[in-house]
């Protein structure tokens, strides 16, 4: 079986979602009767495993990294490389314009297709990557949403990553609840293997954390305002990369305008093979986002055994963070104050604490990239053997 695995990335989008496609198919590769070709427009060097039986990696014809006219990749020498792989199924990540001749290649030549579609893809969401809402950013959202569409009716099959995303997807997009199917993130267990449940909370000093870039879907601010209702003794570490300047600019402002330069530190992104270790010195982990597909982190975060603190969003990670089970997840409405009651609350309440930690170190192995790799075969499988109606109602949901 060959799979040709399709990944739009740029280095201004921080990588954690580039990171997980990649992981997925290096978790693939591994399978022994599955060959990999990765196609992306950026080389991915947060793994070392150079694994695929063929990667292609798109150079772009202009120098500016950011700019997302994203058919500047496209090249007839990248194209000729993936026909001669000669894919069985073709496994498209997101709409994007470089994707598009292969998916006609695909439609022509009658090759399978399978699209996992992101949160992303929301008209809503896509206003978020724009500074302004303009016109421009508004018909760039709205054709966003359209092509997403259009993939999602020539996909054989549909992963969602998250039982809400399919929900949404059936819904917004009409389609057939059997082509409809969850496969959620994973991650590496063997880095996080070392990491037990955590005891009692030392509560002189509690640890929190956050990681996710700067920018206004992701609520940075809406953490640093928590913490200035909650006491001195509570500390907040944020890494991320600073994608809206002006809203990291004002977050920086807010921090030394009410004195918590000692409370709330502020970190370049993390290289994510220091993830692990850099959660499990911490606490509690904090995710505030109002639109997410299926965000890498919070995997990482339940792995090293943290209680997760998070304020329930307009669509996404429901799945992961489980009210009174591994975490707490508050009403949308929750104001920075309503948070803050909430992070002190599960600090004094040390069985909710030890139950949330333990929950999450007894359930991790349930989110492997292998795991993720093995429900994927069996997508293509019976993609391939035209049985994809048959897939979805006997799926085990992730």
């Amino acid at each position: 079986m060959r799979i040709s695995i399709f990944l739009q990335a740029n280095k201004h989008d921080g990588n954690g979602f580039a990171v997980a496609v990649r992981e997925q198919a290096v978790a693939l590769s591994k399978l022994p009767d599955v060959k990999i070709q990765f196609v992306s427009t950026e080389k991915i060097d947060h793994t070392n495993e150079q694994m695929f039986d063929n990667e292609v990696v798109y150079k772009r014809n202009d120098k500016d990294a950011s700019n997302a006219a994203n058919l500047n990749y496209f090249s007839i020498s990248n194209f000729r490389e993936v026909m001669k792989f000669n894919p069985d199924v073709l496994h498209f990540h997101e709409p994007s314009p470089f994707q598009l001749p292969y998916a006609l290649w695909a439609k022509f030549t009658k090759r399978k297709v399978v699209f996992t579609a992101h949160q992303h893809c929301h008209y809503q969401f896509v206003l978020t990557r724009f500074d302004k809402v303009t016109f421009s950013a508004k018909f760039a959202a709205r054709f966003t949403e359209w092509a997403v569409g259009a993939y999602m009716k020539a996909a054989t099959v549909v992963v969602a990553q998250t039982k809400l995303n399919r929900k949404f997807f059936i819904q917004n997009y009409d389609l057939a609840p059997e082509k409809v199917v969850v496969i959620a993130n994973g991650i590496k267990i063997e880095e996080f293997q070392k990491y037990s449940a955590k005891g009692d909370l030392n509560t002189k000093c509690v640890n929190l954390i956050s990681i996710g870039n700067f920018e206004q879907r992701k609520r940075n601010l809406f953490l640093v305002q928590a913490i200035q209702h909650l006491p001195a003794e509570y500390r907040l570490d944020i890494f991320g990369k600073e994608v809206q300047t002006d809203y990291y600019n004002k977050i920086c402002a807010y921090i030394e305008q009410h004195g918590l330069q000692d409370r709330v530190m502020i970190h370049k992104p993390i290289n994510h093979k220091e993830v692990p270790e850099t959660l499990a010195k911490h606490d509690i982990f904090l995710f505030a986002s109002t639109i997410e597909s299926c965000p890498l982190v919070l995997y990482e975060a339940k792995a090293a055994c943290l209680a997760i603190v998070a304020v329930r969003p307009k669509f996404g990670y429901g799945d992961v963070a489980i009210d009174n089970e591994n975490g707490v997840l508050l009403p949308a409405e929750t104001n920075p104050a309503g948070l803050a009651v909430a992070i002190k609350k599960l600090v004094e309440d040390r069985v909710a604490y030890k139950k949330y930690s333990q929950t999450n170190f007894s359930t991790r192995h349930e989110d492997t990239w292998d795991m993720c790799a093995l429900r994927l075969e069996k997508v293509y499988n019976f993609v391939l053997a035209n049985r994809a109606k048959d897939y979805a109602p006997k799926a085990k949901l992730a």
